[in-house]
């Protein structure tokens, strides 16, 4: 029980969302919304703690460091599991060499669909190379 009210703690915090099989749908909207948000809280906390302790400003540091740690690093930690996982699905799926996968979205161009391991759109009938010299 600890574990699930934690694991859903963590979601709402990270804005993240679960498929039904319980794994971390991971994108790149989140990621940036999560950031924003965050930041957004921090500031605002900051500015109602350096209403209770006027000092605050002259630890300009700590606020500098709680920015990194609750808004910064665990952006870059979902950033580098994004990464990793469209790099996976390149790697692994009929769609990642054709022509119409967009990686910053792992989206199918063509259909405007999300690709996924679990699903590919057109079940490649419309699967072209990519050209290497495009990119």
């Amino acid at each position: 029980m600890a574990s699930l009210l934690w694991e859903r703690l963590r979601d709402l915090w990270l804005f993240q969302r679960r498929s039904r099989s319980g794994e971390v749908e991971v994108t790149a909207g989140t990621i940036v919304y999560g950031a924003v948000v965050r930041a957004f809280l921090v500031v605002l906390g900051s500015l109602a703690v350096s209403g209770l302790v006027p000092d605050l400003w002259r630890h300009w540091w700590l606020v500098l460091l709680v920015l990194w740690g609750v808004v910064f690093y665990p952006a870059y930690r979902r950033w580098s599991a994004f990464t990793q996982e469209v790099r996976q699905l390149r790697e692994e799926l009929l769609c990642g060499s054709c022509r119409h996968f967009d990686e910053t979205g792992q989206l199918c161009v063509l259909l405007d669909e999300h690709v996924r391991p679990d699903y590919i759109p057109c079940g490649g009938e419309s699967w072209e190379p990519r050209n290497e010299w495009e990119e």
